[in-house]
């Protein structure tokens, strides 16, 4: 019975949701890995409205200006604060903000995506946009619009959705993306201002995305990641003449010029092959379909290139359904 009231909350919340399309609406939705942030009994998707808790958002200004968005629960099940900032010396505004970084540990041409639950802060990474704010007279926030995406580095993604005052819906995208073939593809480049590695996440929205079979044979993967500026491609081989099977697979030879004891992997960014990529990655799960094709694949990598570019992260590939040619009646 708690199940069943728990479900139709939730299908009010959603209805709610997409049927407030219009009018102003205050509102926080999180999707995802909630339980990964947030150690409680609540469920992985959540609406809270005005009459869940108190909404309070507001500017602070300075060469660190950011928005600060919090929400406390009347049942203290949720206690949660948000700090969105555009790079050092601007003022959010609306767009795209990616490869942002939790507050204390951003550089000064980095967004900042900062959460603290129960006053307990995260080292966390992601990406927000904000498609509406609205200033008064003494510049206090009138209205506001975001999306956010962010995770830990050994978590899954968490997703959010903010309205204050708003007429803009809240959108389904984040949505959609938990439902896409997964993948988190990190590039890890030197960082000439911090002297350290500068990590940014090349898989994420609003790049292009594809998986697909080895384009020279042999059996594996080929990631495709096209960008607005850069394109990436990744490959993962069995050794020649053999089944791709759970286990690790170390590499020191480039796809397709490996041989019948070695794994092969392969780096291209904007068509630029690696000439010695080294690594290695693990099949952490893998099924085949009735024509022995690969159906299901995850996997984790690491992967450098001679110029000290190391790819890492997780893939999760799943075919698309087999479809039977279909013919015209004249055929």
């Amino acid at each position: 019975m708690k199940l069943l009231t728990i479900f139709a909350s939730l299908l009010f919340s959603l209805n709610f949701l997409t049927t407030q399309m219009h009018a102003n609406t205050t509102a926080f939705y999180l999707s995802g890995a909630i339980k990964e942030f947030y150690r409680n009994s609540i469920s992985e998707d959540r609406a809270y409205f005005l009459s869940d808790g108190i909404f309070n958002l507001s500017l602070s200004k300075g060469y660190d200006s950011h928005i600060t968005f919090s929400f406390k629960g009347f049942n203290r099940e949720m206690d949660i604060e948000i700090q969105f900032a555009a790079p050092m010396n601007q003022i959010p505004s609306k767009g795209i903000y990616r490869n942002a970084r939790e507050y204390y540990s951003s550089s000064k041409i980095a967004p900042v995506l900062a959460m603290r639950i129960s006053n307990i802060g995260f080292s966390n990474f992601g990406e927000f946009e904000i498609y509406e704010i609205e200033y008064g007279d003494n510049e206090e926030i009138k209205a506001f619009a975001a999306d956010f995406a962010m995770k830990e580095f050994n978590t899954k993604p968490l997703f959010g959705s903010i309205r204050f005052n708003s007429a803009v819906p809240i959108k389904n995208r984040f949505l959609q993306a938990r439902k896409k073939d997964s993948a988190n593809i990190f590039l890890r480049q030197k960082n000439i201002l911090s002297d350290g590695n500068q990590k940014v996440l090349i898989s994420g929205e609003p790049n292009e995305f594809v998986v697909k079979e080895l384009p020279y044979g042999g059996e594996g993967i080929e990631v495709f990641i096209h960008g607005n500026y850069e394109s990436w491609t990744l490959d993962f081989a069995a050794p020649v003449g053999m089944k791709l099977n759970k286990g690790i697979y170390q590499s020191s030879s480039r796809y397709p010029f490996h041989g019948y004891n070695e794994a092969g992997i392969g780096v291209a960014k904007s068509r630029s092959c690696s000439a010695m990529p080294r690594g290695y990655f693990e099949v952490i799960d893998i099924r085949r379909n009735d024509f022995d094709k690969i159906d299901f694949l995850k996997l984790q990598f690491s992967i450098e290139t001679e110029d000290s570019e190391i790819y890492e992260g997780t893939i999760d590939y799943t075919a698309p359904p087999h479809q039977d040619p279909e013919f015209d009646e004249d055929d």
